[in-house]
């Protein structure tokens, strides 16, 4: 198979990751006026309860087959015995995470009034293990996924503004959002069939070969879960769904920047796998390199805006009843910077390099701190103090895992390499600070800023000739003149 281009795979999942920002953007400023903060509330907390039973049913199986799978696609026999086997693991783990679900609605008397939410909102286990998304990851096919994604995320935006009318519309919210999920990968089966591989139960003859390292996978990743969901759980059983509407919706903003860091790195992830299992570790670090820099010149003008810009955000975005929640805003705001640069290390370094168990220390440890530190703060300081966990628990995490990691990696991280992008935000600061002197409206203030600091920011990177947008702009000025 063509080895695909690791810019133009680049490019379309950072199109996508652009559409997974503009989508919400257009849907949570309806849907939180419509539903309200308490149901919308509701649906958060529902959201929270099924991701530690989706986590459960994929048992960090996605990690562990995109790790192993990349090795193996040329290979073609061992790579369809690899692919079956590992989706025969999955329908397992599925089934039996169903039933702890099923359990957990019975005899857990405070989530009983929310049996129909979390019901609908757990039906896309089932679809997310037959749809082999990581497959798709393996072939690094980019362009199907994004296509897939616009369609089925804009139907499900028209039946969003067609069905969800008032605030008792929220279990058909509930449908909607686990449509947009559920339509893919019906798509996606039937692409998998036509164009990679016909899949199948088999028997797991090296069952413990994959479950083993898929357990290490499974804590890291349950660890993860529990110190981004916990807050959100423990929120709506100690200050209720108001509460938890207003600081899920400073959560989202969060997590859609976050997620959109993410996938630059899970781009790359693919073909780190592939340099480690052939030993070019010059390319391997050459491409690290590369991808810290990139990561480095998104993040930190993000974490600088969200600071900034943190009230006027969350006002455009779900209105005056939402607008108590902007210093959790901010709070998370330094969060999501230590959140991807963990994210680089875990994923880049340590699950490259077959580091689960450290992974999972770490991660086990964050998620025990944030626990505790949950039950102290949220009584304490409501949102404010479930966002300031996320920010310690993040630090932990990034701390291990550098500490993990050291000597697996060679990573240029000296002061003069980063200047440019450090003075831009800067920059950036006093951009804001000017516009908000001379603008009161929220829309303007917000637009004027972006304009604004893109211009400095663009201007101060491409003086100061920073590598990757020095190159960037050459590349893209020869393109031009030709």
């Amino acid at each position: 198979m063509k080895k695909k281009s690791l810019k133009i795979n680049a490019l379309l999942n950072g199109f996508r990751q652009i559409c997974t920002i503009v989508f919400p953007l257009i849907t949570i400023p309806y849907v939180s006026r419509v539903l309200g903060n308490e149901n919308y509330g509701k649906v958060n907390f529902g959201s929270s309860i099924v991701s530690y039973f989706i986590l459960m049913a994929t048992l960090g199986i996605t990690s562990y087959a995109i790790r192993e799978g990349s090795k193996l696609k040329n290979q073609r026999d061992k790579f369809e015995n690899f692919v079956n086997e590992i989706f025969t693991i999955n329908i397992i783990t599925t089934i039996a995470s169903y039933v702890l679900l099923v359990i957990m609605l019975l005899f857990w008397e405070k989530v009983q009034n929310y049996q129909a939410l979390i019901m609908i909102q757990a039906s896309v286990m089932i679809f997310t293990t037959l749809g082999l998304g990581w497959l798709n990851n393996i072939y690094e096919d980019f362009a199907y996924t994004t296509i897939r994604y616009i369609v089925v995320q804009v139907i499900s935006i028209v039946l969003l503004f067609l069905l969800v009318k008032d605030k008792n519309d929220y279990l058909m919210y509930a449908v909607i959002t686990a449509f947009a999920n559920i339509g893919g990968n019906i798509v996606n089966i039937f692409y998998i069939r036509k164009n990679y591989l016909k899949v199948k139960l088999v028997k797991v003859s090296n069952f413990f070969t994959h479950f083993i390292p898929m357990i290490y996978l499974f804590c890291n990743d349950l660890a993860i879960t529990i110190y981004v969901s916990s807050d959100v759980t423990l929120l709506t059983l100690f200050k209720g769904d108001e509460i938890t509407g207003i600081y899920s919706i400073s959560t989202k903003i969060y997590t859609i920047i976050k997620q959109f860091m993410n996938a630059v790195i899970g781009v790359i992830l693919p073909r780190l796998s592939l340099y480690v299992g052939e030993n070019r570790m010059e390319e391997y670090n050459n491409l690290l390199n590369k991808l810290f820099h990139v990561i480095m010149i998104l993040i930190l003008p993000s974490m600088v805006g969200i600071y900034m810009l943190s009230k006027e955000i969350i006002y455009i975005i779900a209105g005056q009843e939402f607008v108590s929640g902007y210093v959790s805003l901010q709070i998370l705001g330094i969060a999501l910077g230590l959140a991807v640069m963990s994210f680089f290390f875990v994923t880049s370094i340590m699950i490259v390099n077959k580091l689960e168990k450290y992974c999972l220390v770490s991660t086990l440890i964050a998620a025990l701190i944030n626990i505790i530190l949950n039950f102290v703060f949220i009584p304490k300081w409501s949102l404010n103090g479930a966002a300031m966990t996320t920010v310690i628990s993040e630090s932990v995490v990034l701390g291990l895992s550098i500490w993990f990691s050291r000597g697996r990696y060679k990573l240029d991280i000296s002061l003069k390499k980063f200047l440019p992008c450090i003075l831009s935000c800067i920059g950036i600061i006093g951009v804001c600070l000017v516009v908000k002197y001379f603008i009161v409206n929220e829309i303007l203030i917000v637009a004027a800023s972006i304009i604004g600091s893109l211009f400095i920011y663009a201007l101060v990177m491409s003086v100061m000739k920073d590598e990757i947008v020095y190159n960037t702009e050459k590349a893209m000025l020869g393109r031009i003149i030709k």
